[in-house]
């Protein structure tokens, strides 16, 4: 006890307490009212990130015919479902940011299957063999044409073909959604 100078403790400690309590108060104020955080954004900045990577992740598969670290992209997806659960539980959100959260919520569904899509092809070894449906639906999303000496074009390879097309369905869908950081902002 600092300070007293032949002062009562009780009446010091009360005003220590009440003084903590001021301060308290104040920066809960300032926190929330005046510069309230933008916990929305580190949601939307790992969703946009889990994107790319299943962009890039697909391309190296597909056109390059290497593995990839898809524990990596699976990593990506359950950082942003302990932002999204977390901000969710401890924040009071705008209906706006829930609305966009419930948009994102949504789509990692998606996500885990494009994660299990990838690690499926990423442990195919051999000769890879694309039908022409995929080759086409692949050039159109990613505007860039298969190197056709990598891959023997057919139908043989169903379960090749068929884990393609469930990420080629998925990426068509993630091409079009468009969740952007100016909306976000309030």
């Amino acid at each position: 006890m600092t300070n007293l100078k032949g002062g009562n403790p009780l009446v010091y400690s009360t005003n220590r307490c009440i003084e903590t309590f001021l301060g308290i108060a104040i920066a809960v104020i300032v926190n929330c009212l005046i510069v309230p955080p933008k916990h929305i954004i580190k949601i939307l900045s790992n969703f946009n990130q889990v994107i790319d990577n299943i962009f890039i992740m697909t391309g190296t598969i597909i056109y390059h015919n290497e593995k990839i670290n898809s524990e990596e992209l699976h990593n990506y997806i359950l950082d942003l479902e302990e932002n999204i659960t977390r901000n969710t539980q401890e924040i009071r959100l705008t209906q706006k940011e829930v609305f966009q959260i419930n948009k994102t919520k949504n789509l990692l569904n998606q996500f885990h299957k494009v994660y299990h899509h990838l690690s499926l092809l990423n442990s195919i070894d051999g000769v890879k063999q694309l039908n022409n449906e995929n080759i086409i639906n692949l050039n159109k999303l990613f505007n860039h044409k298969i190197d056709q000496s990598i891959y023997k074009i057919n139908d043989k390879n169903i379960i090749f073909n068929y884990h393609v097309t469930e990420i080629i369905n998925i990426l068509n869908e993630l091409s079009t959604i468009n969740i952007k950081k100016e909306e976000l902002l309030i």
